[in-house]
């Protein structure tokens, strides 16, 4: 089989992805997931977020328009229809804000908002309304959000006035009493970090950039039983706004902007 018949044969449907080619020598498994056009949304939407409910329906929130007007508007879809429906208005207008979907199926959104991006907010898809919940300790502008294997939310990393002062902070959130607890902060600051939850429940945290045009390449772990950060084994590179994927044999891969690296525990 040629480079030309392989062409030719990506287009198929995913159910039949049991074929290979052999090029060179190597073997490759290969497969195309046929695209299709579903129901748009009702506002048009960049820097937003969308979670994935026990329901199986996606929630959007917020976000910028086309006019880069940040918005307040939630939408959910529905993948039996494959239609957008509006749900309820948030309370603040939010752009690089994060959503965290909670063990009791709420979904808890954090920073980015007008009251010195304190305010977070929490979606019940049983009533579809939103409702005001405790406020972050400090402003987190360029944050993470990670649901612990407890249910509690750490949120890492704040940013204020343009990330000219960058501080180390992290809070932990509570759904079982909605109130916000500073832990122990991170060894360095950081802003457009990653955070990882480890299969042992810990959290790792990698790179980010302290507020200046420095991205760093260290590392560190959160262990929820103690409350406590430790460094850990530093990257290659310094890397800021990169991506973090936690593999089934524990591992981590890394990626920016062209090279990965694996992080083992």
């Amino acid at each position: 089989m040629n480079v030309k018949d392989v062409t030719i044969d990506l287009i198929i449907r995913l159910h039949d992805l049991q074929s290979h080619i052999h090029l060179n020598k190597l073997t490759f498994k290969y497969f195309c997931i046929e695209w299709f056009y579903v129901g748009q949304l009702h506002n048009t939407r960049e820097y937003h977020t969308a979670t994935v409910l026990n329901n199986g329906k996606v929630l959007v929130t917020d976000g910028l328009d086309m006019y880069d007007s940040v918005l307040n508007r939630s939408e959910l879809y529905d993948p039996s229809t494959r239609k957008w429906t509006k749900t309820a208005d948030m309370y603040f207008p939010r752009v690089f804000h994060t959503a965290s979907l909670l063990s009791n199926g709420k979904v808890l959104i954090i920073g980015n908002d007008p009251d010195l991006g304190k305010a977070c907010e929490l979606y019940d898809p049983l009533t579809g309304n939103w409702t005001k919940t405790s406020s972050l300790h400090y402003s987190r502008p360029s944050h993470t959000a990670t649901v612990l294997l407890n249910g509690k939310v750490l949120a890492v990393g704040e940013a204020v006035e343009n990330r000219a002062d960058v501080k180390n902070t992290c809070d932990l959130y509570d759904p079982s009493t909605g109130n916000w607890s500073l832990t122990d902060s991170t060894n360095e600051t950081r802003s457009d970090h990653t955070t990882s939850l480890l299969l042992d429940g810990k959290v790792l945290v990698t790179g980010g950039s302290t507020g200046g045009f420095t991205s760093l390449k260290s590392s560190e772990v959160y262990n929820p039983l103690t409350g406590n950060w430790t460094l850990t084994g530093s990257m290659h590179d310094g890397r800021d706004a990169h991506t973090a994927v936690v593999l089934k044999n524990g591992s981590v891969n890394y990626g920016w902007p062209l090279w990965s690296w694996w992080y083992i525990q």
